[in-house]
């Protein structure tokens, strides 16, 4: 019965012991910031555009971009302004996003390519029999 009793206590003290060390182990994660959570980058939103294809917005230190995510790389696509970003976010007295991910997109797409409609030259050529 001696037997039973003292191996019952030294798997409580070997229990202990490994949650003394996860605990431990977490606080000096967080002090030390070995977490991820304090390196400055930020993810915005997210947008699945297609198979394993995803455009992300990210605040990095004061940049704020939009990025193209495949599985051959990540490319930078944009930057963004602070009023893209403030777009994306929710608005306050709704709880609803004031421009949808998509509509940032068009928006940002015809900026780079100078355009106030990045389809316009598009549908034009069809009707003028170029396509």
């Amino acid at each position: 019965m001696r037997e039973i009793i003292s191996v019952f206590i030294a798997l409580a003290a070997v229990l202990g012991l490994i949650v003394l060390t996860l605990w431990l182990t977490k606080k000096l994660m967080r002090k030390f910031n070995f977490g991820g959570g304090g390196n400055g980058i930020e993810i915005i939103s997210v947008c699945g555009i297609g198979q394993d294809k995803t455009l992300v917005a990210v605040r990095a230190g004061n940049r704020k971009l939009l990025l193209g995510v495949t599985p051959g790389g990540i490319n930078v696509l944009s930057e963004l302004s602070d009023e893209d970003i403030s777009a994306m976010t929710a608005d306050n007295s709704t709880g609803m996003p004031k421009k949808s991910f998509a509509e940032l997109l068009v928006e940002n797409t015809a900026k780079v390519l100078k355009k106030e409609d990045p389809f316009t030259d598009v549908t034009d050529n069809k009707k003028d029999g170029k396509l």
